[in-house]
């Protein structure tokens, strides 16, 4: 059985914690100026709930924020028999995110 990641928050889940999250996120970015128009915002993301929530709460901060910028998730593939490659590539296509994997030679 091909491990999953159903243990992410949906999308539209919207409780007390996430909410303070997001918004002591928005204000850090806003006040020490971490983005500026334009900027391509890289998420290295190695499959787990830290990685995965920082592009998560990026992508959807994107969409809130005056300022314009994108973000790409890439994950380097170590290989190996724990290769969580083909799992986070459908999870970063079914959520439409831009996204390159990077394969390493053994």
């Amino acid at each position: 059985m091909e491990p999953s990641l159903c243990n992410l928050p949906s999308p539209g889940r919207s409780d007390a914690v996430e909410r303070r999250i997001r918004r002591r996120m928005g204000r850090a970015l806003a006040d020490f100026s971490m983005l500026e128009e334009g900027d391509r915002v890289l998420v290295a993301v190695s499959g787990g709930k830290d990685s995965l929530s920082l592009l998560d709460l990026l992508d959807r901060h994107r969409g809130r924020s005056p300022v314009r910028y994108s973000v790409v998730a890439v994950h380097v593939d170590l290989g190996g028999c724990r290769s969580r490659a083909a799992v986070l590539e459908s999870h970063f296509r079914g959520r439409g995110y831009a996204h390159r994997m990077v394969e390493t030679l053994s």
